[in-house]
């Protein structure tokens, strides 16, 4: 998918989203859209790479609970902030809120429990434009290679390890 417009939103909750090709979900020629996945997967497939994520124009993108699995890199950052996290009641009930996804509290107490875990042949976030990334809960980024890959842009980076939250680079 490809969010384009002003203030564009998509929400995934308990999803499987994967795209044979180069990207799964993305935002472009866009100003300040809200991606949002809870307790989804997320894959590239094929052969070619890829990645998971793509955030420009000022992109919120929140990730709770989800499993990525692919080529190149979970989010190519160029510009936006990034969040990856649990998916605890409270942070899906103030997304639900703040989104106004209109979530019941009999679907809202459905949504189970979960560690973001991110599994990555090559590259975690791969950052061209500025912007903030935030890892915190029990996320777990598993790379081939190194986590943040600065391309010349001001990203500020926070990692709460508190709750478990790791950074495995293989290299």
């Amino acid at each position: 998918t490809n969010l384009i417009g002003n203030k564009t939103q998509a929400t995934y909750i308990n999803s499987s989203i994967s795209a044979e090709g180069w990207g799964v979900l993305s935002s472009d020629g866009c100003t300040e859209p809200k991606l949002t996945a809870i307790n989804s997967k997320i894959s590239t497939t094929g052969n070619i790479g890829g990645y998971g994520t793509y955030a420009i124009g000022n992109a919120t993108e929140m990730f709770l609970g989800c499993e990525f699995n692919v080529g190149f890199d979970v989010t190519s950052l160029k510009g936006g902030f990034l969040f990856y996290g649990d998916s605890t009641p409270e942070a899906v009930a103030k997304l639900n809120k703040e989104l106004e996804l209109g979530l019941t509290d009999k679907e809202l107490k459905a949504i189970t429990n979960k560690s973001t875990v991110i599994n990555s042949e090559r590259f975690g976030i791969v950052a061209t434009g500025d912007g903030t990334i935030d890892v915190s809960g029990g996320t777990i980024f598993n790379t081939g290679e190194t986590v943040f890959l600065n391309k010349g842009a001001t990203v500020a980076v926070t990692v709460d390890g508190s709750k478990g939250a790791q950074l495995n680079p293989a290299n």
